[in-house]
């Protein structure tokens, strides 16, 4: 898909080609664009939903890493612990563990920011 036009609105141009592509990824027809060109207001979404593009958060990436004992190590007899990933696995695919990483996440952010207010108000 090529994009043309940074205007208010935006031009998608999909080719034979790359529908065909997409069909033959597994994608139902009712999923991808049809061959030829289509327009769309550029922030239509915002605009919908009463945003303005400083509501919207920036995404955030975390990385998780687990500590874990020497008898741990030992008691497996590998230092990679491939045997542990399946559990990892299951806790990254469990969404209570997931929704709990993330209002960590929140509260340590939030509790980040009130430290650099405070600190630019002290004038430090």
């Amino acid at each position: 898909m090529n994009r043309k036009n940074k205007s208010e609105h935006i031009v998608v141009d999909v080719t034979d080609e790359e529908y065909r592509s997409d069909i033959a990824c597994g994608l139902e027809t009712d999923e991808v664009l049809l061959p030829g060109q289509h327009k769309f207001r550029r922030g239509g979404f915002l605009r919908r939903h009463g945003l303005v593009s400083a509501q919207i958060p920036a995404p955030v990436k975390i990385s998780i890493s687990v500590g874990a004992d020497t008898d741990i190590q030992n008691c497996h007899g590998q230092s990679d612990f491939s045997s542990v990933l399946p559990c990892a696995e299951t806790l990254l695919a469990d969404k209570r563990f997931i929704d709990a990483v993330a209002m960590r996440v929140k509260t340590l952010n939030s509790e980040s920011r009130k430290r650099s207010d405070r600190s630019k108000s002290a004038g430090l």
